[in-house]
């Protein structure tokens, strides 16, 4: 990766590696349900994957799996650098977009 970790505006790259993991485990989720190969992203141990932000739990879909993600990880790094998304108050989706997008501008500026 190439993150900006000096950077005094942004988040020492945390707030990017925590979105790109946040994405890998969403993807393979769905490469999961689709039957698709997941050796191309995220962690995995002879085709099991492992996470503690992902739960797999029986649904009534055509795959018989019904899959979860929780973004744990991801809204503590967030409330860490943002305080005003520390706790579970609802917030403007906007703002979380302008400060997400902002961030990772920061961690990733060259």
């Amino acid at each position: 990766t190439d993150l900006n970790t000096d950077n005094p505006l942004g988040t020492g790259g945390e707030l990017a590696k925590e979105f790109a993991t946040l994405l890998e485990q969403m993807w393979q989720i769905q490469k999961k349900e689709e039957g698709l190969s997941n050796d191309t992203v995220g962690n995995h141990n002879n085709g099991t994957i492992y996470s503690s932000s992902r739960v797999y739990s029986p649904g009534n879909y055509d795959t018989g799996l019904s899959s979860v993600t929780y973004p744990r990880s991801f809204k503590h790094t967030l409330g860490k650098h943002a305080e005003q998304f520390v706790g579970y108050d609802q917030h403007d989706s906007q703002e979380l977009a302008i400060y997400l997008l902002d961030a990772l501008h920061e961690d990733t500026n060259r």
